[in-house]
């Protein structure tokens, strides 16, 4: 995606500068040697510096295979960059970068005004041939993820996912599974990209447990386009001398117990109105951001839905959320727990449990 943020009089140079990148890029051997260096560089410093974000991506792996593209590693390493050269990207551009693939998406431009801003600076761009396939939704396989040893780390840090749907598939569903992550513990997504607290710390079923047991815990819903997947993480601390987790099964026990609960114990009317309240203020904050909304819109028409105004959807999300009951936060759990899990760990592993254990340990 090219994007760019500017005054509302300054649009139709950002537009002329997005599609000049789009259309005339100037991939040099030696810039993108550079680049190259700094992306794997960047990788292994945010591979050391967020634990968190490299046991999501093992979720990843754990859930769709690494070799699909939702499994794929999102950190880099040094042997994926090497067939990246000025030819292979031109070939990808020329390939790839066609009229019926493109979007054009802006907030606080008159639709007009940006369609002869389109015809104007993209006129040039490909139309392509109309027959490119829509993506397929990605299968659901379960397994484990990355397991890592932490001699030496702070904390070791367990994640165990399952599939869940995607607003686009079914919105009252998934506005349920967000239901659903608030009344565990959960934060707003992604927790891929950042670090994931409990909205409602002190009255969350997974705080309380956490509290209770010396660990952190919390829940994690992402709902993606076509897929998506919901689940739990916690950490428990690591002996700086051994490295040994105080007790990792136990953390596995408490986050499957959290799971199954949900299932089987719907919420009270208190905990369904706190985790609704919470949910519907995530919806909230996300459309706030304009930038977000301009994405949302362009991913919207790509994947063959009807780009609707943001207030609008906002309105429909937040109604589909208070039409959530606690039947339908505990038909969401069940379902997911129907599907093998993706288990996910930076942990020592001496004494972790095999993957059939834990998986029988969420029926």
């Amino acid at each position: 995606m090219y994007s760019g943020k500017v005054l509302r009089g300054d649009a139709e140079g950002m537009v002329e500068l997005l599609a000049e990148a789009a259309l005339e890029p100037k991939f040099r051997s030696w810039t993108v040697e550079e680049v190259k260096h700094a992306a794997f560089q960047d990788s292994m410093e945010a591979k050391a510096s967020s634990p968190l974000s490299l046991l999501m991506e093992a979720v990843y792996s754990g859930a769709y295979g690494g070799d699909s593209g939702m499994g794929r590693r999102q950190w880099a390493e040094e042997g994926d960059l090497e067939g990246l050269t000025s030819e292979a990207l031109l070939g990808h551009i020329k390939a790839y970068f066609t009229g019926d693939r493109a979007v054009l998406s802006a907030v606080n431009i008159p639709h007009e005004a940006l369609v002869e801003m389109g015809k104007l600076y993209l006129g040039a761009l490909p139309a392509g041939s109309g027959a490119a396939a829509p993506p397929s939704t990605p299968a659901w396989k379960g397994g484990e993820g990355l397991l890592r040893s932490v001699r030496g780390v702070g904390s070791a840090r367990v994640a165990l996912a399952l599939p869940a749907p995607s607003l686009a598939a079914n919105p009252k569903t998934a506005a349920a599974a967000s239901v659903l992550t608030a009344l565990l513990g959960g934060s707003p997504p992604s927790p891929r990209s950042g670090r994931p607290e409990p909205f409602f710390p002190g009255n969350s079923r997974l705080a309380v447990a956490a509290r209770e047991s010396g660990t952190k815990c919390s829940a994690f819903y992402l709902p993606g386009t076509d897929s998506g997947l919901i689940g739990v993480m916690g950490s428990t601390p690591v002996s700086s001398e051994s490295g040994e987790t105080v007790d990792v099964r136990s953390l596995i026990n408490l986050l499957a117990a959290s799971l199954k609960g949900a299932a089987a114990t719907p919420a009270s009317p208190t905990e369904l109105a706190r985790a609704k309240a919470s949910a519907k203020m995530w919806v909230a904050e996300r459309a706030d951001g304009r930038d977000s909304r301009a994405g949302g819109f362009a991913s919207a028409v790509l994947r063959g839905a009807a780009a609707a105004g943001g207030a609008d959807t906002l309105a429909a999300e937040l109604a589909a959320i208070d039409s959530v009951g606690a039947g339908d936060v505990a038909a969401v759990a069940k379902q997911s727990l129907s599907a093998p899990p993706s288990v996910a760990a930076i942990s020592s592993l001496e004494g972790f449990p095999r993957y059939e254990q834990v998986a029988a340990g969420l029926k």
